[in-house]
C-alpha cells in the first residue's frame, strides 16, 4: 500500500518530478517511456500537496479510480447493464497487476487512464458523430503517447475507421493524425541525456516478443470475470 519509499524502478521517475521541479526538463537517460506528461501531472501535484514518494502514490491512485471510472462508462454507453458495467470496472480494479501499480508511480496506470479515456470519448464519436468527441479523444491519445510511447498506437484504429466513414473523410483521418504526428514529433525529439528512445529498442525487440509466450496462461485468470459478466450478460438477454 502507501509508504514513503520507492516501489520497484519508480524512484527513476521520482527524481525526474524532482529534476523537473528544480527547472530541468530533460529526461534522464535511464527513462525508457516517453514519460513528459506523468512528469508534468507529478510536477503541478507536488506543487501542491508536496513531493514525496507517498504523495505521487495518491495521486497514481486516484487517475487508477479514474481508469475505473471510464471503464465503466465504457461498458455502459455499449449498452450493458449497470451490474455488468461496475462488473467490469471491479474486474480491471482489482486485478493484481493494475491494483498493485495503483500504489507506485510507475507509468503503466496513467498509460491505462489516458487511453481508456480516449476510447471513451472515440466510441462517444462513432456513436454520436461528434467532432468535439473526436478532438478530446485524440487529445487523450496524444496525452497517452507522451506517457508511454506505445500510446500512440490508439490512433491507428481512429484513422483506419476514418476512411471508411461515409461522409467528411478527410476530417475523420485529419484529426487524429495531426495528434499522432505531434505525439511521434514529440516523443523522439524532446531533450534528453543520451540517446532518445524508440518505441522499442530493436536489441529488446527479441525479448519482449519471447514475453508474450507469458500472456495466455495469466489470460485465463484475468479475464474469467470478464467472461462470467458477458455470459450474464447474455443469459439477461434470452
Amino acid at each position: 500500500m502507501f509508504g514513503n519509499y520507492p516501489v520497484n524502478d519508480d524512484w527513476v521517475f521520482f527524481w525526474q518530478v524532482k529534476a523537473f521541479s528544480e527547472g530541468i526538463f530533460k529526461l534522464n537517460a535511464e527513462l525508457d517511456p516517453s514519460f513528459v506528461v506523468q512528469g508534468v501531472l507529478g510536477l503541478f501535484w507536488s506543487k501542491i500537496f508536496g513531493l514525496s514518494y507517498i504523495s505521487l502514490q495518491i495521486l497514481t491512485f486516484l487517475l487508477s479510480l479514474g481508469t475505473a471510472f471510464f471503464v465503466y462508462h465504457i461498458i455502459r454507453i455499449q449498452g450493458s447493464k449497470k451490474a455488468i458495467a461496475i462488473l467490469g470496472a471491479l474486474t480491471l480494479f482489482f486485478n493484481p497487476l493494475f491494483f498493485a501499480s495503483s500504489f507506485t508511480f510507475m507509468t503503466d496506470n496513467y498509460l491505462l487512464f489516458f487511453l481508456s479515456a480516449a476510447s471513451y470519448f472515440f466510441i462517444r464519436y462513432l456513436k454520436m458523430d461528434s467532432y468535439k468527441d473526436l478532438f478530446v479523444s485524440s487529445l487523450f491519445g496524444f496525452l497517452a503517447a507522451m506517457t508511454r510511447q506505445n500510446g500512440a498506437l490508439i490512433f491507428v484504429p481512429m484513422i483506419v475507421l476514418g476512411f471508411t466513414a461515409p461522409k467528411d473523410k478527410i476530417k475523420k483521418i485529419l484529426v487524429p493524425t495531426i495528434f499522432l504526428v505531434i505525439s511521434i514529433f514529440g516523443s523522439f525529439v524532446w531533450p534528453r541525456f543520451g540517446v532518445n528512445k524508440r518505441f522499442v529498442e530493436i536489441e529488446d525487440f527479441t525479448v519482449r516478443l519471447s514475453t508474450l509466450l507469458y500472456a495466455p496462461q495469466y489470460l485465463v485468470i484475468f479475464l474469467s470475470p470478464v467472461l462470467m459478466g458477458f455470459t450474464l450478460e447474455l443469459r439477461g438477454k434470452n
